[in-house]
């Protein structure tokens, strides 16, 4: 089973650190991972969307509907690509009404 070490970019500090992991995939569960922060806590998550074509967007969430991500490899998402995400999580029980968009900047390579 393979684990892979990553890097968190969604808050870096004021010295430009990132947060680091692990992501360890349930071999019994596709979709299903755990991940393991810091060595400190770990999280279970569910993929339940994917674009297997070009692996440019992903929806993740956890098994309570508490949390849930629409990922993306690009700063901006179109709009029908945005509706079609929010029909899938609402598909799968997800409460939308929380739901924030998080303001994007392109970043340097």
């Amino acid at each position: 089973m393979p684990i892979w070490p990553f890097r968190s970019l969604d808050r870096p500090s004021a010295r430009g650190d990132c947060g680091k992991g692990l992501c360890i995939p349930d071999p019994n569960a596709p979709g299903r991972l755990k991940v393991k922060f810091f060595g400190l806590f770990e999280a279970d998550y569910l993929i339940f969307g994917l674009d297997a074509d070009t692996y440019s967007w992903a929806l993740v969430g956890n098994d309570s509907r508490g949390y849930l991500w629409f990922l993306s490899r690009t700063p901006a998402v179109d709009e029908a690509l945005l509706e079609r995400m929010k029909a899938m999580a609402a598909a799968q029980g997800y409460d939308l009404s929380g739901l924030y968009r998080v303001p994007q900047k392109e970043r340097k390579q």
